[in-house]
């Protein structure tokens, strides 16, 4: 009596990195196999008002399979290096809306590397995704993390010194957890 059905969930959660034409089809393949339950139960009389499933990662196939009434994309929103490169938003006009300013906090005397304030409990860490990416000095790239703090190299020998102090803007592997 306090109680309401409103419809069926299905979660595509294996789809998100897959190559564009394996997407699609897991995508579809997910999708009968919710609509098959749909019926199932229409055909016990039970109304399924409320047909959800998809994601940022996989929308576009989700649209076109002519089964969901919502569609559960919401992480994709601030576009991380995951859901931009890995999953393919970027390709399809999405803009990365995430980003994490983190500052040097020491640089080896000979340059060979150097350490930041930011590890992998701000910015995220996922290993379909990867390492962060540095956005604005392309003679230095992410080496590694640790839980607080991100490693950092040059990305040649003749690649000018970072200073302590320095700030430095990050695409974040990850945000969705």
């Amino acid at each position: 009596r306090h109680l309401r059905f409103s419809g069926v969930s299905g979660y595509e959660g294996h789809t998100p990195v897959l190559k564009p034409e394996a997407k699609t089809a897991e995508t579809k393949r997910s999708h009968g196999k919710l609509q098959a339950a749909k019926e199932a139960i229409v055909e016990k009389g039970i109304d399924v008002p409320v047909a959800t499933a998809g994601g940022s990662c996989n929308y576009i196939d989700a649209l076109d399979t002519g089964v969901l009434t919502e569609i559960q994309a919401g992480g994709g929103v601030t576009n991380d290096k995951l859901y931009n490169t890995s999953a393919g938003l970027g390709e399809h006009g999405h803009v990365v809306a995430s980003f994490v300013y983190t500052t040097v906090v020491s640089v080896a005397v000979d340059g060979s590397r150097a350490m930041a304030d930011a590890g992998f409990k701000s910015v995220g860490w996922h290993p379909f995704a990867g390492l962060p990416v540095l956005l604005d000095n392309p003679h230095w790239e992410v080496a590694g993390l640790s839980a607080e703090h991100l490693k950092l190299k040059p990305t040649s020998p003749d690649s000018p010194p970072l200073k302590v102090g320095s700030l430095l803007k990050l695409v974040p592997g990850y945000t969705d957890a």
